[in-house]
This record gives structure tokens, C-alpha cells and sequence, in this order.
């Protein structure tokens, strides 16, 4: 993410609607912190939900501020706000997927839907 975010010049090769993801950079930046956002949480559940939120919101504007130093790369705020809208919505995707699984799983099926040790 870091290399992509960072290269010099944009890649022209996915086609979205007849114009590339290239010409529409804030999408770009949108989708593909949509994806790491919800990734992130996927695979790194045991890790509080508000340090992988700080963590990967910290990321998402670094990696904005850093194109100020790469030669063809101008930081952009609006791209910034993209990158922190797609953690957030990433990572609330991830979460509610996982708070849903684990409400309607098969333990929950055993337990009627209750955590253990609650009382009817």
C-alpha cells in the first residue's frame, strides 16, 4: 500500500466506468483504505478496535504527508480525507461483520443467543 501510495506515477491500468482509477485518485485512495481498514481488523482482532483505529488513521494521513518529498507526488486533502473515511468505514465494516458472526454463530445457536453465564 505504502509503494502505491507513494509512486511517482500513477498506474493507468484498472478501468472503473470508462476512466481509470489513475483519473480518479480520491477514489483510489477511498477503496483502497476501505480494504485495509476492514483487512486490518480482520486479521488483527485480538488487538483493541481503537488502537488498530488510531494506528491505521495515523498511517492514512502519514502516507498523505509524505508525498510532499516524492518527485511527481503532490499531497492532497481531499485524498487525505478519502484515506481517513475509507479506515473508518473499513473498519466499522469488519467489526459489525464480526460482532454479527459472533452473535448469529454456532455457539450462539447453543446458548439462544446469550453470552454464557448470563441469566434468562
Amino acid at each position: 500500500m505504502t509503494v502505491a501510495a507513494l509512486w511517482p506515477h500513477r498506474s493507468d491500468i484498472t478501468n472503473l466506468g470508462g476512466r481509470t482509477l489513475g483519473e480518479q485518485p480520491t477514489l483510489a485512495h477511498f477503496l483502497a483504505f476501505v480494504l485495509l481498514g476492514f483487512l486490518v481488523v480482520a486479521a488483527r482482532w485480538w488487538w483493541p478496535l481503537k488502537r488498530i483505529i488510531v494506528v491505521l488513521l495515523s498511517y492514512a494521513v502519514a502516507v498523505e504527508l509524505a508525498q510532499a518529498v516524492v518527485p511527481g507526488r503532490t499531497p492532497a486533502v481531499q485524498d487525505g480525507l478519502a484515506n481517513v473515511l475509507g479506515v473508518a468505514l473499513g473498519t466499522m465494516m469488519a467489526a459489525g461483520l464480526r460482532s454479527f458472526k459472533s452473535k448469529t454463530g454456532p455457539a450462539a445457536a447453543e446458548t439462544g443467543g446469550k453470552e454464557t453465564g448470563e441469566k434468562a
